[in-house]
């Protein structure tokens, strides 16, 4: 009898180890639409739990809304057809226009067309997201979004080489023209072209527009690792603060990029404590038509002693004849400080940094939202799972209850 007992207490058991890994699953859904959704911070719209792919329209789309959340999402293969691939607003695996306070965490996105693109979207976050070989555009773009942040993301592979050499550069987290963002903490490798883009030009159909700025932008604790163009890219910046990140850069591409590139008209912007590996040509850092930048205290990897920061205003590759670049030949690097930075010679075998080899983890406070105004909240599973673990419950007491009797 005793034996029967164990033997339906470890049914039980696994039945329900079983099931809980089930249901734990995400639950495979259509692509999602959300539009005018104006809910309350303490009562936010959740889009969670899903799995979604689409060849035909973004997997999940929010317009016009207020305290959206998209939270542990499973979006793979969203990729158009034809010359909907280059169109940036559609075939996307997230894309949010005209909505603010949006929070897009702890979701999975894979082989998609591009990751995560919120434009106009101004105090939002996004968290915890693994961004994995989006093909065509950038992993994570944040355009005219201020007061926004992008911190622990994991983003690797995005871009083709194909793509790339036929023109478009994939990066890993793109910021246009807007104010006061942080972005911390990720992981950016083997983009097919930056790391980190900071740029404050737009690129309309007629052209671009250099009269937007981005600024007040502090990039920090990130990883930047073998990136094929740049670790950093700033263009038409002020005031970016660029502190305590690890940068490698390629030497793959046949024009490897430099740690930090101040292309143009980047101003008031200070540049320290950074740990920067790279190839001897171009070396750590390179500016361009750029003024009043402080390099200092940071710490450079190569082949051979090159000067920290590389100036130089060469007009090779800029349009002069296009009247949008017409006031660009009067400008020029100057007032630009490079002190206290330390160059270390690259011995066989490259010694990681203590911020790559163990970097610090930080404890991730989720909100906890009691309610949910959605009908997109998948609750399924967790309901699923609290029957399975009453009956659970019930069953091994009622076991217990008998087992006692008959000792």
């Amino acid at each position: 009898m005793k034996k029967r007992l164990i033997f339906y207490l470890l049914v039980i058991i696994l039945f329900s180890s079983l099931f809980s890994s089930l249901v734990s699953a995400y639950t495979i859904h259509k692509p999602i639409l959300i539009e005018n959704i104006h809910a309350a911070a303490d009562k936010p719209y959740i889009i969670e739990g899903y799995e979604i792919s689409s060849d035909q329209t973004n997997c999940i789309e929010v317009r016009n809304s207020e305290n959206v959340i998209i939270r542990n999402n499973y979006l793979h293969d969203c990729f158009g057809e034809g010359e909907e691939i280059y169109d940036t607003t559609k075939s996307l695996a997230i894309f949010a226009d005209k909505s603010s306070y949006l929070t897009i965490e702890e979701n999975n996105l894979k082989n998609n067309k591009m990751g995560i693109y919120l434009r106009g979207a101004p105090n939002s976050k996004v968290l915890n997201n693994k961004v994995i070989n989006s093909q065509v555009h950038h992993g994570i773009t944040l355009q005219e979004s201020d007061n926004s942040e992008i911190a622990f993301n994991y983003l690797k592979d995005n871009g083709l080489k194909e793509i790339f050499d036929q023109g478009p550069r994939i990066i890993g987290i793109f910021l246009a023209y807007s104010n006061n963002l942080d972005v911390h903490d990720n992981t950016v490798i083997n983009s097919s072209s930056d790391g980190i883009s900071a740029v404050g030009y737009y690129k309309p159909e007629t052209g671009h527009d250099w009269t937007r700025i981005i600024k007040n932008v502090r990039i920090y604790n990130n990883q930047l690792l073998y990136n094929w163009e740049q670790g950093i890219w700033a263009l038409n910046a002020e005031n970016i603060e660029i502190f305590n990140n690890t940068i490698k850069t390629t030497c793959e591409c046949q024009m490897p990029g430099t740690g930090i590139f101040f292309e143009y008209y980047v101003r008031n912007s200070e540049i320290y404590d950074n740990i920067i590996t790279s190839c001897n040509n171009p070396g750590a850092a390179t500016i361009k038509f750029s003024q009043n930048n402080y390099f200092h205290d940071n710490v450079h990897y190569g082949d051979e002693k090159t000067k920290f920061v590389d100036i130089g205003d060469e007009k090779v590759g800029y349009p002069f004849n296009d009247p949008t670049f017409k006031d660009l030949h009067t400008f020029s690097s100057e007032n630009n400080l490079d002190e206290n930075n330390q160059f270390i010679k690259k011995s066989g075998k490259e010694e990681k940094s203590g911020q790559e080899e163990s970097k610090e983890t930080k404890e991730n406070v989720n909100d906890d939202y009691s309610d949910c105004v959605s009908e997109e909240c998948n609750y399924l599973p967790t309901i699923i799972y609290l029957i399975l673990f009453l009956i659970t419950l019930v069953s091994l007491i009622i076991i217990l209850i008998k087992y006692l009797r008959l000792g």
